[in-house]
């Protein structure tokens, strides 16, 4: 579903775990944490959960690139049109429709013989399938759009693809995204940010 639809959806949710995308066997939640601790803000603190392989991981910023990385290594001649899908999730697009006006692969690479010792799952098949990857993009925006609705989280997810279409590295732009501290302060206050 479109951004805008996915966001009037999950305006108000309670506390604990929904489901948002249903790519069976895959699946997407959005996790309410609420308050956790009274010197936090008031606001609850939401989480992104994504079921895999019949495992469960909640991804962060890093992960998504690095995910991101992992596919262009793997298909090269994709990159481009990748980092443009991404950007369409960026603006406000179906996942679903990106997926299927693009005519990606499922997978990036297909585990074989050759990569049967590789240690982890993630790097045999590229990331995750392609669709679900679509998905989590667009779920990592809403988490990081709700955490601090001060911030425009679309254009900073925007920004971030677009720096490493131009060839910055994943570090470089997953620092950029981190909230930073500012030099006066010795201590990170979570209900003010400059």
């Amino acid at each position: 579903m479109r951004y805008s639809d996915l966001k009037a959806q999950t305006e108000s949710l309670t506390a604990g775990r929904h489901l948002i995308y249903d790519l069976a066997p895959d699946a997407v939640f959005i996790d309410n944490a609420g308050r956790r601790h009274p010197h936090l803000p008031a606001q609850n603190i939401y989480q992104l959960v994504v079921q895999w392989n019949r495992r469960e991981t909640k991804p962060r910023n890093s992960d998504l690139f690095t995910d991101l990385l992992l596919k262009t290594k793997a298909r090269p001649e994709l990159r481009h049109s990748l980092l443009e899908a991404c950007e369409q999730i960026c603006i406000g697009a179906d996942p679903a429709q990106v997926f299927e006006n693009r005519s990606f692969p499922q997978q990036f690479r297909e585990g074989g013989d050759a990569d049967w010792a590789l240690p982890m799952t993630m790097y045999r098949t590229a990331g995750l399938p392609t669709l679900l990857f679509l998905c989590v993009v667009q779920g990592l925006i809403l988490v990081t759009d709700y955490n601090d609705r001060t911030v425009n989280a679309p254009e900073i997810f925007r920004h971030a693809f677009n720096r490493l279409a131009a060839g910055d590295s994943v570090l470089e732009v997953t620092k950029k995204l981190a909230p930073q501290t500012p030099i006066e302060k010795r201590y990170y206050d979570l209900s003010k940010r400059k």
